[in-house]
């Protein structure tokens, strides 16, 4: 008979602690999925000022839109945007992050990134320079 008195208290127990870990782990997904929101605003205002010229306000939500999700895609967007506003150097680190987790990228944007690649190396130079003077040299 003790068994009848306690199954209901213990069937309400695991019924209300089923719902606390249902509620918990919603509640820790509403986040993520207001993050997956905004970046995908961010990352659609980005293509659509990029599209209009402007470049720095579509680098900045592109960039805002990867600090969000980290996606590969978004990073490729932001390296393209770079390129197009004269930083080969920021491309080539943006590229150079990029290959080293490229994640599922296709085929037909690996090939793009390679040649984004290369045309931005050919816009970054190396510069030696040699004095006769020992200290105190500026160069400017």
């Amino acid at each position: 008979m003790s068994l009848c008195r306690f199954a209901p208290t213990r069937l309400s127990s695991m019924i209300v602690w089923l719902g606390l870990a249902l509620a918990s782990s919603a509640s820790a997904a509403a986040p993520e999925a207001g993050k997956r929101g905004e970046a995908r605003e961010r990352f659609d205002r980005g293509l659509t000022l990029f599209n209009q010229g402007d470049n720095q306000g579509a680098l900045a939500e592109f960039q805002r839109a990867y600090q969000l999700t980290g996606n590969v895609t978004v990073l490729y967007n932001i390296a393209r945007v770079q390129a197009a506003v004269g930083e080969p150097v920021a491309a080539l680190e943006t590229l150079e992050q990029l290959l080293a987790a490229p994640g599922e990228l296709p085929a037909a944007r690996m090939a793009q990134l390679q040649a984004l690649k290369q045309e931005q190396q050919q816009r970054v130079g190396t510069l030696t320079i040699r004095s006769s003077v020992a200290q105190g040299a500026r160069v400017e």
